[in-house]
């Protein structure tokens, strides 16, 4: 399928920062906790460090991107895209207050590449891929307005509804986490729609200062107690794929993986699974919605402060006994769900898989990814062998079952051998 060797190719440009990212947003998360428990200098100096860390997302995505996409003076590419950026996010914080995202970095990381393979006069790229970003960056800080007033609608709809509410804002809460938007949760997270009570004659707002205040609210079960159970689901997810995964892009699932763990942030998770498989992504907005629906329903009442990490776990009181069994099943849910996908619909409709160029001849004769089921000893067994083009590669054809004595097969068994019995 086309759309997967699409997700293939910008995967692969992104593997370096997910990697980088990982790390970020798991120092920025553990610097922004420990800052927030010492004093005087010492504060501010690691939280204006881990603002620094998360606000360098965007760059590492743009700069990566761009060098892995474009041909040439790679250096340079990376380069130029990141004044870009600094100029898309100038344009776009000069019209809005709004916060700097991945889906920037991405945004202008795909300008330049744009711009890069239709225009050749290096100052006509220049020029028009400088004016897109400019253009790109006031056109959405104008239009984050018209955001924040359809987030607060739609807040307003989802708000006290009890195990609706649940459901509905782990679905939103999920797909903008996707696109490392933070827009939506906060409405429910510091505004009236998370629930408003009087606290020592003041009104305290949003979920996450109910929390704060010690406030063993239904809220904090509807909203928050959810987000561990996901962590863990979609943790669970990444150590299904990870026997399916080699080199580099297993290194990237567990920096993603143990990154999501450590700092409580999915996005960069996330961005991994969306782009190995739409369909798993898919399947991680069902577990969220069953996350958060069972927590509301058992009463958790575990929450958060900052982005719910592994540390802000343990260290603040709740129904310990609940949160850890409940995390247990879904990390289980997770890993057994992403094994069912795997298994049911085969590599191509849940899983995208690098398959190097000089092998892909014989993957082509195969009849497709999508058409191979597992290699075991000297033959591979496929789903339909109609579909083998058996003029590319002298082969034998015994019902579903493909013999050949080809060197490029017995290198592309080879290839998949580190997995014996290997299911596609």
């Amino acid at each position: 399928m086309k759309i997967y060797e699409n997700f293939n190719k910008i995967q692969n440009c992104l593997i370096i920062p997910i990697i980088a990212g990982s790390v970020f947003i798991s120092l920025g998360e553990i610097l922004l906790i420990i800052g927030q428990n010492t004093g005087g200098g010492v504060k501010t100096a690691l939280i204006d460090f881990s603002q620094l860390l998360f606000a360098l997302l965007p760059y590492a995505f743009c700069y990566y991107f761009s060098v892995c996409a474009n041909k040439g003076k790679r250096w340079l590419m990376g380069s130029w895209s990141v004044l870009c950026l600094a100029l898309f996010l100038t344009a776009y914080k000069t019209v809005c207050g709004g916060k700097s995202s991945v889906l920037f970095g991405l945004i202008v990381g795909f300008t330049v590449w744009f711009c890069r393979k239709y225009f050749d006069n290096k100052f006509v790229f220049a020029g028009i891929s400088a004016f897109m970003s400019l253009l790109f960056g006031l056109a959405l800080g104008y239009a984050y307005d018209l955001f924040t007033d359809i987030n607060m609608s739609l807040s307003s709809f989802i708000s006290g509804k009890g195990i609706f509410s649940s459901a509905l804002f782990a679905v939103f809460k999920t797909v903008y986490d996707l696109f490392d938007s933070s827009n939506f949760a906060e409405m429910f997270f510091y505004k009236s729609y998370g629930g408003t009570m009087f606290v020592n004659d003041q009104i305290i707002t949003g979920v996450k200062d109910l929390f704060a205040e010690n406030q063993a609210l239904r809220e904090v079960s509807t909203y928050l107690s959810g987000h561990y159970y996901l962590l863990f689901s979609v943790f669970g997810v990444c150590i299904g794929m990870m026997s399916n995964l080699k080199g580099i892009q297993k290194i990237a699932l567990i920096f993603a993986g143990v990154g999501m763990i450590i700092s409580g942030n999915p996005v960069v998770a996330f961005i991994f699974l969306f782009l190995e498989s739409p369909a798993i992504f898919i399947s991680v907005i069902i577990i969220s919605v069953l996350a958060y629906v069972s927590a509301c329903v058992i009463n958790v009442g575990a929450g958060y402060l900052f982005d719910g990490g592994i540390v802000e776990y343990f260290i603040y009181p709740s129904n310990k006994v609940y949160l850890i069994a409940g995390s247990i099943v879904f990390l289980a849910i997770g890993f057994f769900v992403y094994k069912y996908c795997y298994e049911r619909y085969g590599i191509s409709d849940c899983y995208n898989i690098y398959v190097p160029s000089r092998l892909q001849s014989v993957v082509d004769a195969l009849g497709g990814v999508k058409n191979i089921i597992r290699f075991k000893d000297d033959y591979v067994e496929v789903r339909n062998s109609q579909l083998i083009n058996n003029l590319s590669f002298e082969c034998e054809i015994n019902e579903n079952t493909i013999k050949s004595d080809s060197e490029t097969f017995k290198e592309l068994k080879e290839y998949f051998d580190e997995d014996k019995g290997r299911t596609f």
